[in-house]
């Protein structure tokens, strides 16, 4: 067996409320007893009524019956079996959920025409509810303060996410999304790059533990290459070793793992003597029959 390529890279898509909430959620009505909530199947059950006196209210402060027929604008850019699956969980919210909230829902297809259209909506004053889209385009909202805090919303003890929901999102991811103690987002989906490694074929080679730093992956790639050399079958003398990946986000993580990057004083420089090393390394890795090509 090989080893697979490519360094971590985490891309976020995160949903953030945009322009304060809806109105229901700020008017100071009675609260709630007896309200209908739906369980994470969509399913709709009677909630526990609040233990509190009838003089307390939630820091949200909903009535119920103020959602009924409530419209969230909810924007995004999904596309391909990713918007096929939003847009049925969405018409399965629509019918199901125990309140009659209504999500009307536009796609933009693509991060781009999302992320103008909104900027566009915001010169109006009148922008989606919520967005679904990328990480640095809800930090420029933000510093436009168009983005409401999720704090009062996911804490909320009644209309909140409870500890069950909330531990189902890796506290890692739920940091991310928290600048100067505001909530400026959920992450709604994640992808990553991941650089996959054979510790059994390693120990066959000699090797006790994963490789710490350059050098090691190269002693360790270079192994793996000699390994198929020995043999008698010239065929296979160009596997082992890290198998080259030339996706942008493996290049940038070459990089960034060399001490690199693309951004420098808010703009983009990509000649540093620490992009250079990297392509170097990697170029010599491959030269050396320590990187082949998988396809």
């Amino acid at each position: 067996m090989k080893p697979t390529p490519a360094w971590t890279l985490a891309l976020l898509l995160l949903g953030a409320l945009l322009l304060p909430a809806c109105a229901a959620a700020s008017s100071p009505t009675p609260a709630p007893t007896a309200t209908p909530r739906p369980t994470p199947t969509g399913t709709a059950t009677a909630s526990p009524t609040p233990s509190a006196t009838p003089t307390q209210t939630p820091p949200l402060q909903i009535d119920p019956a103020a959602l009924r027929g409530l419209s969230v604008q909810v924007w995004d850019a999904f596309s391909g079996p990713a918007a096929s699956a939003f847009a049925s969980q969405a018409e399965a919210f629509n019918t199901s959920n125990a309140w009659g909230i209504l999500i009307n829902r536009t796609d933009y297809g693509d991060y781009p025409s999302l992320y103008a259209a909104v900027n566009e909506a915001l010169k109006s004053g009148d922008g989606p509810d919520m967005v679904i889209t990328l990480p640095e385009q809800v930090l420029a909202w933000d510093a436009a303060g168009a983005v409401a805090d999720l704090n009062p919303y996911v804490g909320d003890p009644l209309w909140g996410l409870n500890g069950n929901a909330i531990a189902d999102i890796p506290g890692a991811f739920r940091s991310q999304q928290v600048v100067d103690g505001r909530r400026l987002a959920l992450p709604a989906q994640r992808s990553t790059r991941l650089l996959f490694y054979n510790k059994s074929w390693a120990h066959e080679l000699g090797f006790s533990l994963p490789p710490a730093n350059a050098d090691e992956f190269r002693q360790q790639a270079c192994a793996a290459n000699a390994s198929f050399r020995k043999d008698s079958s010239p065929q296979n003398d160009g596997y082992g070793g890290w198998v080259v990946d030339p996706g942008w986000q493996t290049t940038l993580s070459w990089m960034l793992a060399f001490g690199g990057g693309v951004t420098e004083d808010g703009g983009y420089r990509f000649r540093r003597d620490q992009n250079l090393a990297a392509l170097q390394y990697i170029k010599k890795l491959y030269d050396d029959h320590c990187a082949w090509p998988c396809s």
